[in-house]
């Protein structure tokens, strides 16, 4: 086991490995050339595009690891396949934490101070909305395991996650913000005063701090709420449904 979480953590560093060294050197580079805006964009774009880049990463890790069972050394170990999967997770939420709270600080260098609890409230809801997204993301996978056709079977996966997450936003939007309230997909430039419903940042325009603070609160529970019900339902499922562990053809 402990060889297993070993070569984990060996392959997951060395996917974070750039991204980390290049966000060190974006902040060592805007401490020394502060209000410098052309490096502060570039930055924003990278921070954005890599974001996305990491995630579509760790989804295609998971659905070859554990839907088309490309983990070999996974299927053989003689131990709690949903564990070692729950454990998994939590090593890629940390790491894209790590880095999301790393380049969120070298963004505040040059458009924003953050104060300590504005820090902690952007660690807080970052982490429950990656949680909250693949453990989702798994509970998913699980459902939809015995599919033997990798492309039906990976449509009906990507169908469900995108169904699933826009129910969590139509009912988030309809029961808490306020008519009129427009918004838009994304991190607004004025402190941090956007909320996360799952993975998705959505600035709102045109609220007080306290309405933003509620409105955060609110989503981390909701995002909480969804993590708890993913890892029972993925845990309280394996009990009770027989899983191909028939490594898939991609």
């Amino acid at each position: 086991m402990n060889i297993y979480y070993a070569l984990k953590l060996k392959k997951t560093g060395k996917t974070f490995l750039i991204p980390f060294l290049l966000e060190i050197i974006f902040l060592i580079c805007l401490k020394n050339w502060n209000n410098n805006e052309s490096l502060s964009m570039v930055h924003g774009l990278w921070f954005l595009a890599i974001n996305v880049v990491l995630l579509l990463w760790i989804i295609s890790q998971n659905i070859n690891d554990y839907y088309l069972n490309s983990d070999e050394l996974l299927n053989i170990i003689p131990k709690n396949k949903e564990i070692i999967i729950i454990v998994n997770t939590i090593l890629y939420i940390m790491f894209f934490e790590i880095f999301a709270v790393l380049g969120q600080y070298v963004l505040s260098i040059s458009n924003y101070k953050l104060s300590f609890s504005e820090i902690l409230q952007y660690i807080v809801s970052r982490f429950l909305s990656v949680a909250a997204f693949l453990f989702l993301l798994n509970f998913i996978i699980f459902l939809f395991k015995n599919v033997q056709r990798p492309t039906i079977g990976k449509a009906i996966i990507f169908i469900f996650l995108v169904i699933l997450i826009s129910l969590q936003i139509w009912f988030f939007w309809r029961n808490n913000i306020p008519n009129g309230k427009d918004f838009f997909m994304g991190v607004n430039s004025k402190k941090l005063k956007f909320i996360y419903l799952n993975i998705l940042p959505i600035s709102i325009l045109d609220i007080s701090g306290s309405m933003q603070r509620r409105l955060a609160i609110l989503t981390n529970e909701l995002n909480g709420l969804i993590v708890l019900v993913s890892v029972i339902g993925f845990l309280g499922f394996s009990k009770i449904k027989k899983t191909n562990y028939i490594n898939l053809m991609n």
